[in-house]
C-alpha cells in the first residue's frame, strides 16, 4: 500500500507541475506581446479571440495549415 500511495503522489505532483507550466507559458507569451506592443505604441495582438488570448494557439496552428509546396522535378534523377 505504501508503494501505491507514493506512486500516486508522484504522478499527482508531476501532473500539477505540467499543468502549471501549460497554463503559465501562454500567459507569459501574451503578456510579452502586450508589453512589446505598448513599448512600440501599437495596439498589439487583438485579432484572435478576446484580448488576443487565442493568438498563441493561432500561431501554433498556422504552420500546420500552410500549403505544401513541392517541385515536381525534385524527385527525379
Amino acid at each position: 500500500m505504501d508503494f501505491t500511495t507514493g506512486l500516486i503522489a508522484a504522478v499527482l505532483k508531476i501532473a500539477v507541475a505540467v499543468g502549471y507550466i501549460m497554463l503559465t507559458v501562454p500567459m507569459l507569451v501574451w503578456l510579452e506581446r502586450k508589453l512589446i506592443a505598448d513599448f512600440q505604441a501599437r495596439v498589439g495582438p487583438q485579432r484572435v479571440g478576446p484580448f488576443g488570448l487565442l493568438q498563441s494557439f493561432a500561431d501554433g496552428i498556422k504552420p500546420q495549415a500552410g500549403e505544401v509546396i513541392q517541385d515536381p522535378a525534385a524527385g527525379t534523377a
